[in-house]
């Protein structure tokens, strides 16, 4: 794909108005879904969860990971807003709660290209093991992790989204060049972020795929 394109298409996307649009309907409409949940930690994770398997995946460049900018907010699209702002607004449910803006935090990339979110996922398994439930304190480690898990979980599922999109969008290509491009791109997703990384183009992926994902 021409450089000059892939420049304007990322300045087109960064600026696009409607970008944020589908993430702030999901973040809102998984607010209401999740509006039984007590836990602080495990609210916040089972709206990233509801965003991951929900977020519309799309055509990509060669790297995938963008915002969706095709989404509409529809009338009864606004009245959920409506309704999740009202709860967003007049209670203390969401503070602290938010996403990280892409480069407003850089997590461990070399633990996740090294063991990847299965070594991740096993570490947790294993300080869970450890928890004394006779320890208040260990009882809120362990929403912590539980919140973890479902939020990594998620991410994997999103990732396999990926992979599924890319491979569609291949077999349905006509051009070769482009067609050679997607399965490429599919491969990235094939075990990372998974499993840990190896080889370069599909590290780079992942650690945006990651970015994005925050």
């Amino acid at each position: 794909m021409d450089k000059q394109i892939l420049r304007d298409i990322a300045f087109s996307n960064a600026h696009n108005p409607n970008k944020r649009k589908e993430y702030d309907y999901l973040f809102r409409k998984a607010v209401l879904e999740t509006g039984k949940e007590k836990f602080h930690n495990i609210k916040r994770a089972k709206i990233d969860e509801y965003i991951f398997d929900n977020y519309t995946i799309g055509d990509y460049d060669l790297l995938a990971g963008r915002f969706s900018n095709d989404f509409e907010i529809t009338e009864e699209r606004q009245k959920v807003i409506e309704k999740a702002n009202i709860i967003i607004e007049n209670t203390e449910m969401m503070n602290g709660t938010r996403q990280a803006s892409t480069n407003h935090r850089v997590i461990d990339y070399e633990k996740l290209l090294s063991v990847g979110i299965k070594g991740v996922l096993e570490e947790i398994d294993k300080k869970i093991s450890t928890i004394d439930y006779s320890e208040p304190d260990d009882a809120q480690k362990l929403v912590f992790y539980k919140s973890v898990k479902i939020s990594l979980n998620a991410v994997c599922r999103f990732a396999k989204r990926f992979y599924d999109t890319l491979n569609t969008l291949s077999e349905c290509e006509r051009n070769p060049e482009r067609k050679k491009q997607l399965l490429r791109m599919a491969e990235n997703f094939k075990s990372a972020p998974y499993e840990p990384c190896t080889n370069f183009y599909e590290a780079v992926q992942c650690m945006w795929f990651m970015q994005f994902a925050l």
